[in-house]
């Protein structure tokens, strides 16, 4: 027995008496685009055609490039079925438009988007819920991606709070297609990563380069400009969780700026004219500042995406603006989109990625100093880069730049994170005016942190003291003038005043109520997020349910101030005296708070609110403001409105005193950076080293236990200055060497007051040691390991991709942090799953070749890497039989692993519907041959790539073989004839022989057969009929 195709010919040609009846049904078949006619024994024929006979072809098949229309779409046609998907159509069961002969048709796959603009069917483009770029995208707002796929728009939204941005292009060749994609917003990176780096080319270079950020310049006036590294598309903040508003409150706080303004008095007592930096004063001051401030996040006075706002700027001295400036922002602009950065890396693992964050670690503190506080010095002083997301702040190492040249110095400003490290020119200029005593610095306004400082305390210069006037660790480059302009009012007294304009960027609020809740619930293609909802007021509020579509509803108002009552205080202090209007804080014992103490308490209220705090009577909550405190003995004032903006009237009194007598207690340190029992790179020697001290001091170390202070050998270098306090205390520095590996040990030791003499028998100094251990690792951090690599195969795309990192050695036996790009000078994105020696990132990827760099590090910043370089495969064709063997059983051959079943009757079958031949994935099938079926065999692979038609069709033999009727010689050639189609072989030795190893005297299956003739050789000839079945001894012998 044998079995083949019937090359060439449709299973209804007459000659394959087949009994199968030609095109009775129609139907779509998987894998394919088009529409074909089908038998009536369910045999694919040929692409349909409402002209039934030059579809037929006579019996024989036809290929769809000879098929009707075969280089337009055909969508909606009702005459011809010949989709082409890459040109816009495939074949869909319809009732409404079909074709003539049945419910199917030609599917448009082409779509109309919200302009009536028509999208080809793969084709992708932005949406954007207002205007976008130049740092003023609107709170609230999202990106969207939009496609068109099958002829229905899909959407994709970028993720929330702008974590992502949608960029596009377009490619213009021939007829215009967009491309869109959400991608990694590296807002971030703008802010707190460029502006850290050591020059300004530096930062301005990365900032160009990378299409999230931007150069904002602030040009007030000659001797009041700067410029900073924002960001583009600013991202969203959380504007309901109170533990991310403090890190989100720090971020705006960068946008905070003072500027000092210098009078010259008149000819009448309160007659003052300016002289300097007049334009602080006027609208243009505000305007630019706020510019800023909204672009660093949610911040500042601005509006959400549906044109409603609020004002969340503080300015004092100078013109005010108000978030109705900026309403025209609401609308998007037509034709505008981000564009794609060069470089990008592809999301993997969660959508929204992972930002990427500074390489330092969380106890890496150097550099730090506490937002807002006062910086003293002459000259652009640049601390360390707070990285805040999340809840977390993750710290880098800051540096200093001193700068002091001449007139076309512009005025300081108040500093964000400030670096105390000019001590010396503060010094010089305070011996020209003289000593002033100290101010109480300011209290957070989250928790109401109070650093106490005696009015007693003697002596700090004007360098600290009086020049409220430093810049931040960014390098927004003003060189501090504002120094000569105070001297300049110290030194001519009654002729000169300076006077302080302030601008305070603070965290974007909701408007009050609830009115414009709904507004999130409009659009189907947008769906409603926490994010939106609460951008649109105060008491609006998301459902949380199931659907894709989560309603946004404003809450009940019940016409209520909230009740304002107190709720936490640091350890050792207490509430007393608590009543409706007010409490009083003391220490546990009732007494006044210590001076150089960080303490905190919170208050709580009835219900969501929002508060402001002043120390000063005021008339309403809107006039209320943080200020400094002035006296041992002060209030907080404090009032509270709710989401609906009932406010209270009376306000709620925090009592606060300071104790103001000597010191008599020895300073602690706090803090250790690195922290104590920490670890170091391998093969150091030598380490910087911060102590925070609790208050103002100086510090010594020693390798040698139990020596007085007087008697250590090594100073650090200490800030003593009163405002010189960061978040954990007074920084001493100092570098630590002759490190050696495994553990060091070194003893600490401080003294206060250095203001007075080293002799002055009143400072205190500690009698204890400090240990501090410091572990130098004692092995090399390493990649052990990186998969995968060579080739891998899948079945469909994108296909799944594991990026896996094994890593060894350094401080915790190959703990790590692993990053990746796909380019070796591209950006570096961190894995999703780190922080252990096994490191995985999950990739969506599509065929091709591909190369991931990764490198690795530790938390002592020790640093490998390697390459991951792999073949991704993709298998989108089914199996082929490659051979088959007869006897009885029948045994076949496909070309890759695959299961496989038959069917008696028909190729179009489910496999449900048909019988199992493989009872696993192989190469090699059998089946016990049955000279009653005809087996009509399909196969699919373990991709489940599946034969759209059978992969083979064998069958008993057919016991009408073919029969030659003619032979005859013409032209010298051979010529013979069969009674039906039939491919025919021949051998010159013997009738012996296997048409398989033998020469054919056509390609095809015909009834005319042709070879050439060499005369004196005998033609051994055998024909085989359609399905491969053959005569055992010749059809015929042939001489002449």
């Amino acid at each position: 027995m044998g079995g083949t195709f019937a090359g060439g010919y449709l299973c209804s040609h007459p000659d394959l008496n087949t009994g199968c009846k030609r095109q009775t049904t129609i139907n779509c078949v998987d894998s394919s685009d088009e529409i074909f006619w089908f038998d009536s024994c369910g045999n694919k024929e040929n692409i349909y055609s409402s002209d039934r006979d030059a579809s037929w072809n006579g019996g024989m098949m036809m290929s769809k490039e000879k098929s009707c229309n075969p280089d337009v779409s055909n969508a909606n046609s009702k005459d011809c079925g010949n989709c082409n998907y890459f040109l816009g159509s495939i074949c869909q069961e319809s009732k409404n438009p079909k074709v003539k002969d049945g419910n199917f048709i030609c599917k448009d796959m082409d779509c109309i988007d919200e302009d009536g603009t028509k999208r080809k069917n793969g084709e992708s483009w932005c949406i954007y819920d207002s205007y976008i770029g130049d740092g003023k995208d609107t709170v609230g707002s999202r990106h969207w991606k939009r496609m068109c796929i099958d002829g229905e728009i899909k959407v994709e939204p970028c993720a929330d709070y702008r974590g992502e941005i949608c960029v596009q292009a377009k490619n213009e060749e021939g007829e215009s297609f967009s491309y869109a994609a959400c991608v990694v917003n590296e807002a971030l990176a703008c802010i707190l990563e460029y502006n850290s780096l050591e020059t300004e080319e530096e930062r301005d270079a990365k900032c160009l380069e990378n299409k999230d950020c931007m150069i904002k310049e602030v040009k007030v006036s000659k001797d009041f400009t700067y410029d900073i590294c924002t960001s583009r598309y600013p991202k969203g903040f959380d504007l309901v969780e109170t533990e991310k508003g403090k890190t989100q409150e720090r971020l705006c706080d960068i946008g905070s700026q003072n500027c000092t303004v210098l009078l010259k008095k008149g000819w009448f007592k309160s007659d003052y004219t300016c002289e300097k930096n007049c334009e602080c004063k006027t609208k243009l001051f505000t305007q630019q500042l706020n510019d800023v401030c909204i672009s660093l996040g949610d911040c500042g006075s601005y509006i959400n995406f549906v044109g409603d706002g609020s004002d969340n700027i503080i300015v004092k001295n100078t013109e005010k603006i108000s978030w109705r400036d900026y309403i025209g922002f609401a609308e998007p602009v037509k034709g505008q989109f981000a564009e794609p950065k060069k470089n990008r890396g592809p999301m993997g693992g969660e959508s929204n990625g992972t930002d990427r964050k500074s390489n330092v670690k969380g106890d890496d503190l150097s550099g730090l100093d506490m937002l807002g506080t006062i910086a003293g010095g002459l000259g652009t002083l640049v601390g360390g880069a707070q990285y805040l997301y999340g809840g977390e702040i993750l710290y880098a190492s800051g540096y200093g730049f001193f700068a002091a040249e001449g007139a076309s110095a512009g005025v300081g400003v108040t500093p964000v994170f400030a670096s105390f490290g000019a001590a010396a020119a503060g010094f010089a200029i305070g011996s020209i005016i003289g000593s002033y005593w100290a101010k109480s610095i300011g209290a957070t306004k989250e928790t109401a942190m109070i650093m106490a400082i005696s009015g007693g305390v003697a002596g700090a210069a004007i360098g600290y003291a009086l020049v409220q006037a430093s810049i931040s660790t960014f390098n927004i480059y003003v060189i501090v003038i504002a120094i000569i302009i105070m001297i300049i009012a110290a030194l001519f007294g009654p002729r000169y005043k300076t006077e302080k304009v302030t601008f305070k960027c603070q965290q974007w609020s909701a408007p009050t109520g609830g009115e414009n809740c709904e507004k999130c619930n409009e659009d189907p293609l947008k769906p409603c997020s926490a994010y939106r909802c609460s951008s649109l007021g105060q008491a609006c509020q998301l459902m949380e349910n199931d659907t894709k579509n989560p309603i946004c509803i404003g809450s009940d108002d019940d016409g209520k101030p909230p009740i304002i009552f107190p709720l936490n205080t640091s350890e050792g202090y207490k509430f007393f005296e608590k009543t409706n209007d007010g409490v009083k804080i003391r220490t546990d014992n009732q007494k006044c708070i210590p001076e150089f103490t960080m303490f905190d308490f919170s208050l709580g209220t009835d219900e969501l609110a929002q508060c402001k705090y002043s120390f000063e009577k005021t008339k309403d909550y809107e006039e209320m403001t943080e200020t400094f405190l002035e006296s041992n003995s002060y209030s907080m004032n404090v009032r509270c409105q709710d989401v609906y903006g009932n406010k209270n009237v009376r306000e709620y009194i925090v009592n606060l005193c300071i104790n103001d007598g000597p010191d008599l207690t020895a300073p602690y340190i706090k803090q250790m950076d690195p922290k104590n029992g920490g670890n170091i790179k391998f093969n150091s020697t030598q380490a910087q080293i911060t102590a925070y001290v609790n208050e103002p001091a100086d510090c010594k170390y020693d390798t040698i236990p139990k020596k007085a202070y007087e008697q250590m050998n090594n100073s650090m270098q200490c800030n003593t200055q009163l405002d010189g306090s960061g978040l954990y205390g007074w920084p001493c520095q100092a570098t630590f060497s002759n490190l050696k590996p495994g553990a060091n040990k070194f003893y600490l030791k401080c003294k206060d007051q250095p203001w007075l003499n080293e002799s002055n028998t009143s400072r205190n100094a500690n009698t204890e040691d400090y240990i501090y251990t410091l572990n130098v690792a004692e092995k090399k951090f390493n990649i052990s390991s990186i998969s995968p690599q060579g080739i891998i195969k899948n079945g469909f795309a994108p296909s799944q991709v594991n990026l896996e990192v094994q890593t060894i050695g350094g401080v915790e036996n190959g703990k790590g942090t692993c990053e990746y790009s796909f380019t070796q000078n591209g950006e570096y994105y961190q894995f999703f799953s780190t922080f252990s020696a096994k490191h995985k990132q999950t990739f969506e990827l599509m065929g091709g070749n591909y190369t991931i760099y990764v490198k690795c590090e530790d938390e002592t910043n020790d640093q490998d890497s390697r390459i991951s370089q792999f073949d991704l495969q993709i298998d989108s064709t089914p199996p082929v039989v490659i051979n088959y063997t007869e006897g009885e059983k029948i045994e076949f051959y496909t070309d890759e692993d695959a299961e496989c079943y038959y069917h008696p009757s028909k190729c179009n079958f489910d496999f449900e519907n048909g019988t199992l031949i493989s009872t696993k994935f192989t190469t090699e099938h059998q089946i016990t041959f049955d000279p009653s079926i005809t087996y009509h065999i399909k196969c699919t692979d373990v991709w489940k790539n599946t034969n759209p038609d059978c992969a083979i069709i064998l069958n008993a033999p057919d016991l009408d073989l073919p029969m030659i009727v003619r032979a005859y010689n013409s032209n010298s050639e051979l010529k013979i004839m069969t009674d039906k189609i039939s491919k025919c072989y021949y051998d010159f030795e013997t009738c012996l022989f296997n048409p398989v190893n033998a020469p054919s005297m056509t390609a095809d299956l015909t009834k005319e057969h042709t070879v050439n003739w060499i005369p004196g050789k005998v033609y051994h000839i055998k024909c085989a009929d359609a399905w491969g079945n053959f005569p055992i001894d010749c059809t015929r012998k042939i001489s002449m």
